[in-house]
C-alpha cells in the first residue's frame, strides 16, 4: 500500500509505502479522522479477516478479536498447473465497510458484515473451501482510535456481498448459494431508509 498526495495542481506531491498495512484487505478499506486530530485513519479488515485500525503512516493502533466478513466471491492466486505441488491461494474480496450514523444520533458507526458459513467449522479445515448463505450486520461504535460493539442485526437468510449507501439509504447486496450445483445461485438488494 502507498500514501499518496496530490498538491493544488493535481500533480504529485509525494508517496510513502504504508508496509504496516501490507496484509489490509484493500476493498475493505474506509478512511476516516477517528480521533479528531486532523490525521485521518483508516480501518478494514487484515490478513485474519479482523477490524483493524491504522494511523496514516500504517502503524497498526487497534485491532478487533472477532473474525468478520467470509465471502463467496474470491480469486484465486498462484501457479495451480501442479495444483497438487502448490495449490492456489485464495483472495477473498470481502464486503466494504460503511461509515454512517445509522442509529441518527449525529454520531458515525462502522458498519461490518460477518457471513456464516454454511458448513460450519469446515472451511477453517477445508482452505480453499468457503460457502456462506447467512450473514450478519455489525456495528461498532467509534471510541477514540478504538472500535467497539454496538449491536447486531437478526441473522439475514443469505450472505451479503457488499454494502453501501446513498445518502441516509443502505443497500445490501445478498446471495444465496445453491449447494447442489457450485455454478448457480440467486441473488438480490435490499434496502433500508
Amino acid at each position: 500500500f502507498r500514501s499518496i498526495k496530490y498538491d493544488g495542481d493535481h500533480k504529485l506531491d509525494s508517496q510513502e509505502t504504508l508496509k504496516g498495512m501490507k496484509d489490509a484487505q484493500i476493498y475493505t478499506l474506509a478512511v476516516m479522522d477517528m480521533d479528531g486530530d486532523g490525521q485521518m485513519e483508516f480501518i478494514g479488515l487484515n490478513a485474519d479477516s479482523h477490524l483493524q485500525v491504522w494511523d496514516p503512516t500504517g502503524k497498526s493502533l487497534w485491532s478487533g478479536d472477532e473474525a468478520l466478513g467470509g465471502t463467496n466471491d474470491a480469486i484465486g492466486q498462484g501457479f495451480d498447473e501442479w495444483a497438487w505441488e502448490q495449490p492456489r491461494s485464495r483472495v477473498p474480496l470481502n464486503s466494504r465497510l460503511i461509515v454512517m450514523d445509522v442509529d441518527r444520533d449525529g454520531v458515525d458507526e462502522v458498519l461490518a458484515v460477518k457471513n456464516i458459513p454454511t458448513l460450519g467449522t469446515a472451511g477453517k479445515y477445508i482452505k480453499n473451501l468457503k460457502l456462506y448463505d447467512k450473514a450478519e450486520l455489525k456495528a461498532f461504535k467509534i471510541k477514540g482510535t478504538s472500535l467497539v460493539p454496538a449491536w447486531t442485526s437478526k441473522e439475514i437468510d443469505r450472505s451479503i456481498s457488499d454494502i453501501q449507501t446513498n445518502g441516509r439509504t443502505l443497500f445490501l447486496a445478498k446471495q444465496k448459494v445453491d449447494i447442489n450445483n457450485f455454478s448457480k445461485g440467486t441473488g438480490g438488494i435490499a434496502w433500508f431508509d
